[in-house]
């Protein structure tokens, strides 16, 4: 479901926290317009309750639908709910925004999509960080904090979330903090 809001950060944060919603991206539709992807598994969330939790931060506009056909099914199922037509091309953002500049050594650390997630809501919302890293994760955090705190940041590494990409990226982390660590 993509989702035209005032604030994406906002967006991508309150969608994080929603059981259920799996990933999120955020970006721009037509250059103009803030919106929330929010990837999400029917079986454990509505669209319902995802435009509910976005209406009480209040970060929703309206639903965005790319054609006729996909606002007409958005219709049906959420008739009280605003829904525009625009089918402009969505240009996405690199995400977790708040993870990123929170913590942006934790952000560096091979998570999944779904631990992204998770965390770039905390990094928004505050509270206690949620116990989703595994001890090889926890690890890799503590090796990165050790080499940023005598200045050196994998800026140029890119985490990828998911798939094949992800197991490349945890290789080219690994492959950094021994660099790092040697240096």
């Amino acid at each position: 479901i993509t989702i035209s809001m005032y604030c994406f950060w906002t967006g991508e944060a309150t969608v994080g926290r929603i059981d259920g919603v799996v990933g999120a991206r955020y970006g721009f539709v037509g250059g103009r317009g803030e919106i929330v992807t929010a990837i999400y598994d029917p079986r454990r969330v509505t669209a319902q309750a995802i435009v509910r939790a976005l209406k009480r931060q209040h970060a929703f506009y309206a639903i965005l639908a790319r054609d006729e056909d996909e606002r007409r099914r958005w219709a049906t199922e959420l008739p009280q709910t605003p829904i525009r037509l625009d089918p402009a091309p969505r240009r996405y953002v690199t995400s977790k925004h708040s993870l990123r500049t929170q913590h942006p050594m934790l952000y560096y650390v091979d998570l999944t999509e779904l631990q992204a997630l998770r965390l770039n809501s905390w990094a928004y919302f505050g509270g206690p960080m949620p116990d989703l890293l595994t001890p090889e994760q926890k690890a890799r955090w503590a090796a990165l904090s050790r080499v940023a705190k005598r200045g050196l940041r994998p800026s140029s590494l890119r985490p990828a979330r998911e798939g094949a990409a992800l197991a490349t990226y945890r290789k080219q982390l690994i492959d950094w903090l021994r660099r790092a660590d040697r240096g």
